[in-house]
C-alpha cells in the first residue's frame, strides 16, 4: 500500500421509479428552481407543494416519505389559509422548505402577480408535535407594498439554526435578505438586513451558508444588458463587496444557484444568454475559502433552434457532496433530445461528466423544468451526501400536470470517522473509522494541520487533507502519538485508531484533522478506493 493520500470515488448508480408528489391543474413548488424537499435526523424526507383542488383552491400540501420517496403520506396540515393564498384573487404560486437542527419545518410561501399583487408569507411546523406557528407577513417585515414587484423566495439555515430568508423588498425586484432574530425562529420576529445588491435590483435571489457560517447570496442585476452577481453576508461583520459571475461583456446572465460544501467551497451554475437567435450557455464556478472565484466551466449550452417553443431558462438545478465538494447538477439536454441528465464535477476535475439520464427524450414543451435537489450544508442530516433527491415539473399528455420526485443513489454507504472520548492533554482516545463498502481492506488514517487547499495528487485524485508536517509524521511507523493508523478493515469496515496526546499543557485548543483512505486492489498505480471526509478534532 503506497504511503501517499489518494482518493478514489467509485460510483455505483442506482435510481427507484419516479412517483408522483402532486397531480392537477397546478402541481409545482413555483416558476423556479425553489428547494422544497428536506430530510430529517430519522430520515424521512418531507415535500412541500403547490397544489389545486376541485373548487379551485391553491393549498399548500406537505407530505411524509419514511422510506427514501418510493411512497409518500399526505399530512393533514392547513399551511396557508383565505387571507395568504388558499382562496380569491390571488392564489398561491409558490413556495419553498427548509430544516432546523431541531426537526422543525420552515415554510416560505408567496402570491406573485405580475405586474400588481405581490405578498409574501411565513410559518413553522413541528412533526413531532404536529404543531403549527401563526402565519408571519414577510411582506410586513419589510415594509413592502403589496404593489412593489419581487421574486423572493429562497430559505437556509445555518449552523445556529438562524432562519435566512430571500424576502419580499419595499422597492421593486429589491430582494431584501432577513434572519430570525432567534434559533428556529421561535419567537417568530425577523431582522431586516436590507437589500441584497449593493444598486439596481436583485431578482431570482438564492442561499447558501458556508461551513464558517457566511451567508451567500446570488442574484441578478438589471444593469446594462443583466449581470449576476455574488455577495456576502457575514454575521459578525456586515455585507462585504459583490462580485459579478457572469461575462462582463453584453449579455444577459440570470438565474444562478448556489450550493455550499464542508470544504469551504461554494459552487454556483448560472446562465447566459446572449442575446436573440443565438445561444443558452450555463456555467459553472466555484468559490473557495480565500474569497477567489475559479475561472468559468461551461457545464451545457443549448442553441435558439434547441429550446424555441420547447423550454424556458429555468431547466437546471445544483447541489454538491457535501464531504468530498464534488458538484452535481440536473438539466434538461435540449441538445441531445430533451432529456433530464445529472452530471458531476469531482474538485479536482476540470469539467463535468455525465453520471445517468433521469428521464426519456422529449421535446414536449411542457416536460421537464423547473429541476431542484434536496440538501443543503445545515443541518447536518439534511446534506445531499450520496443520495440525489430530485423533483422536477412536467405536463405529460394529455395531462394534467405533475410534480414528479426520484431518488438517484450516486455511491456506497458514506466513510465516517468519531470520537469515542474528546482528545484531552496526556490522555488517549480511540477514533473510530468506519467504511462498509470495504470489509477487510487496507486502509490508512491520516493526520494535518488544515484541509484547504488539501492535496490533489498527479492523478488527479483530491484529498481534503493538507500535505503537511503532521501527515508526514502520521505516516511514520511507531511515532508514539497515532497507533493502528495503518491497518486493516474488519469484517464489518470498521476499526479504532488510537490518539495519545503527548502531555504538554501548549497543545490544549490546538485543531487536527482526520480523514482515511482505503485501498482498492483493482484499481492501477497510485489509486486507492474510499476516501473519507475530514473530522476536526481540537484537543483540550
Amino acid at each position: 500500500m503506497p504511503r501517499t493520500l489518494p482518493c478514489l470515488l467509485l460510483l455505483v448508480v442506482s435510481t427507484f421509479g419516479q412517483v408522483a408528489l402532486t397531480t392537477g391543474p397546478f402541481a409545482s413548488a413555483g416558476s423556479s428552481q425553489h428547494k422544497h424537499v428536506v430530510k430529517d435526523a430519522a430520515g424521512n424526507l418531507y415535500a412541500l407543494s403547490v397544489a389545486q383542488d376541485a373548487s379551485g383552491n391553491r393549498p399548500l400540501k406537505l407530505q411524509v416519505s419514511p422510506d427514501g420517496g418510493a411512497t409518500w403520506l399526505p399530512l393533514t396540515v392547513a399551511i396557508n389559509d383565505p387571507t395568504s393564498g388558499l382562496s380569491g384573487t390571488n392564489l398561491t404560486n409558490g413556495c419553498c422548505l427548509a430544516i432546523d437542527g431541531t426537526g422543525v419545518l420552515h415554510i416560505v410561501w408567496a402570491s406573485y402577480y405580475y405586474p400588481s399583487f405581490y405578498a409574501q408569507h411565513y410559518r413553522q411546523y413541528d412533526p413531532s408535535g404536529g404543531t403549527l406557528s401563526p402565519i408571519v407577513s414577510l411582506t410586513g417585515v419589510t415594509g413592502a407594498a403589496s404593489t412593489s414587484r419581487t421574486s423572493a423566495m429562497n430559505i437556509a439555515v445555518d449552523a445556529s439554526d438562524t432562519i435566512w430568508i430571500a424576502a419580499h423588498g419595499a422597492q421593486n425586484w429589491r430582494t431584501h435578505l432577513i434572519a430570525s432574530q432567534t434559533a428556529g425562529a421561535s419567537t417568530l420576529a425577523f431582522t431586516d438586513l436590507g437589500t441584497i445588491s449593493t444598486s439596481a435590483s436583485a431578482q431570482n435571489a438564492r442561499l447558501a451558508v458556508d461551513n464558517a457560517g457566511l451567508v451567500h447570496c446570488s442574484y441578478y442585476r438589471n444593469t446594462g444588458s443583466g449581470d449576476y452577481y455574488h455577495r456576502i453576508y457575514d454575521p459578525a461583520t456586515g455585507w462585504q463587496s459583490s462580485t459579478r459571475l457572469g461575462n462582463s461583456i453584453p449579455s444577459n446572465d440570470y438565474l444562478g444557484t448556489l450550493a455550499a460544501d464542508d470544504l469551504g467551497f461554494v459552487h454556483a451554475l448560472y446562465g447566459e444568454d446572449l442575446g436573440p437567435n443565438t445561444t443558452w450557455n450555463f456555467f459553472y464556478r466555484r468559490w473557495d475559502a480565500f474569497g477567489l472565484w475559479s475561472a468559468a466551466s461551461p457545464v451545457f449550452s443549448v442553441t435558439t433552434a434547441q429550446y424555441s417553443g420547447v423550454a424556458n431558462y429555468r431547466i437546471f438545478a445544483l447541489a454538491c457532496e457535501e464531504a468530498t465538494g464534488k458538484a452535481i447538477a440536473v438539466f434538461r439536454d435540449l441538445a441531445a433530445g430533451g432529456q433530464l441528465e445529472v452530471v458531476q464535477k469531482d474538485v479536482a476535475a476540470t469539467s463535468f461528466t455525465s453520471l445517468t439520464p433521469l428521464t426519456p427524450p422529449s421535446t414536449a414543451q411542457h416536460d421537464y423544468y423547473t429541476p431542484s435537489i434536496r440538501g443543503a450544508m445545515w443541518p447536518p442530516f439534511n446534506r445531499t451526501g450520496t443520495d440525489l433527491d430530485i423533483t422536477w415539473r412536467q405536463n405529460p399528455t394529455p395531462g394534467p400536470y405533475q410534480l414528479v420526485f426520484q431518488r438517484v443513489a450516486t455511491g456506497a454507504p458514506t466513510p465516517t470517522l468519531s470520537l469515542t472520548t474528546p482528545a484531552t492533554v496526556g490522555a488517549a482516545t480511540s477514533l473510530d473509522i468506519s467504511s462498509p463498502a470495504d470489509p477487510f481492506r487496507a486502509f490508512f488514517c491520516g493526520f494535518s494541520t488544515g484541509t484547504n487547499p488539501g492535496t490533489t495528487l498527479p492523478n488527479g485524485q483530491f484529498v481534503p487533507l493538507n500535505d503537511d508536517w503532521l501527515v508526514q509524521f502520521s505516516m511514520a511507523p511507531g511515532n508514539g502519538v497515532f497507533f493502528n493508523n495503518l491497518s486493516t478493515l474488519n469484517a464489518i469496515g470498521s476499526a479504532s485508531v488510537i490518539i495519545a496526546v503527548p502531555n504538554i499543557a501548549a497543545l490544549s485548543g490546538m485543531t487536527l484533522y482526520s480523514a482515511f483512505v482505503v485501498e482498492d486492489p483493482n484499481a492501477t498505480s497510485w489509486q486507492l478506493g474510499t476516501i473519507s471526509p475530514s473530522l476536526a478534532i481540537t484537543i483540550q
